[in-house]
């Protein structure tokens, strides 16, 4: 399955019907730090650590000038979501499992 998240999570009817001939599947994020205007680390780690739960997706962005920042995130929120007993799949291992779960 190939995914695609709408920028933004902007969407629109228009977009389905070309991205579903395409084989493309449409995916939002429950759990966004907001890293393109904040630049902070740790009150990045911090918003997802409050938006942590089952089922949960991750949205964090790699473009721009520098995104450092979202390696240290990413470098203290797996540890601390793993001592919780979060794992991480893949999307298409999340939906697999998606009964698992009371919200995705």
């Amino acid at each position: 399955v190939k995914w695609y998240r709408p920028g933004h999570g902007w969407v629109r009817k228009w977009m389905f019907p070309p991205l579903e001939r395409a084989g493309y599947r449409p995916v939002l994020g429950s759990m966004y730090a907001h890293d393109p205007a904040l630049r902070n680390k740790n009150m990045l780690t911090g918003l997802l650590k409050r938006q942590a739960h089952p089922g949960g997706i991750i949205v964090l962005h790699d473009g721009g000038p520098s995104r450092m920042q979202t390696i240290g995130v990413l470098e203290d929120i797996i540890p601390y979501l793993h001592r919780r007993g979060y794992s991480f799949l893949t999307l298409s291992q999340l939906i697999a499992q998606k009964d698992t779960y009371t919200k995705i």
